[in-house]
């Protein structure tokens, strides 16, 4: 995540280049506290020790390899498509931490699961961030849920945060609550003619 008005280089064609994004909405309840999870059975939210931003936020130390730590349920139908992304850091279990999508009816219950195929990489700290996207294939959906769980047989636990759910066909950084379309202004005072001239860019979409 990067701060608000803050622009953003990444490497580019021609050097480096301002990286701009779609606007989005994270459906996840409080996702820097997990206040607003539905369930927290099997592990423990803690203060943020300084390895990743916001400094606010906090992490779950997951130990379950149930169903316990369950977040908010999201209004979804069948048929669409969705993103979801997440930050982790590996513990003392033996296994992986993993996420799932649980998918419940009209009456939020429990009638699926979604085992999307993560696509991750290293941003430091030891955190590593998870993404992907999938479709909803179940006719009764009515809602949908993030589970986060540990695959570890020794009873060891590994780090989440950011947790996010978007509906969009690709994942987007995080955020807490809605993005709006990012836009790049160039002054043109002191530094272009508006009145004459040529500005031409590469866009890498």
């Amino acid at each position: 995540p990067v701060r608000a008005g803050v622009p953003r280089f990444e490497e580019g064609k021609f050097g480096q280049a301002v990286l701009g994004e779609a606007g989005t909405e994270n459906k996840i309840a409080t996702p820097t506290t997990f206040a607003g999870w539905a369930r927290l059975d099997g592990g423990a939210v803690l203060d943020n020790d300084g390895s990743f931003y916001p400094s606010q936020a906090k992490f779950a130390r997951v130990t379950t390899t149930a169903w316990g730590f369950q977040s908010n349920s999201i209004p979804a139908a069948n048929g669409q498509t969705w993103s979801v992304s997440y930050i982790a850091r590996r513990g003392t279990g033996d296994g992986e931490p993993r996420a799932a999508i649980m998918i419940m009816n009209a009456s939020n219950t429990h009638v699926s699961n979604i085992w999307p195929t993560f696509s991750s990489r290293n941003i430091g700290g030891g955190w590593v961030r998870y993404e992907a996207t999938f479709t909803i294939n179940r006719a009764d959906t009515g809602y949908i849920c993030l589970r986060f769980y540990v695959t570890a047989t020794n009873g060891g636990y590994h780090d989440f945060t950011l947790p996010q759910l978007e509906q969009k066909p690709y994942a987007t950084s995080f955020i807490d609550g809605t993005r709006s379309p990012e836009t790049l202004t160039i002054p043109t005072a002191g530094v272009l003619n508006p009145q004459e001239g040529t500005v031409a860019c590469w866009v890498k979409l």
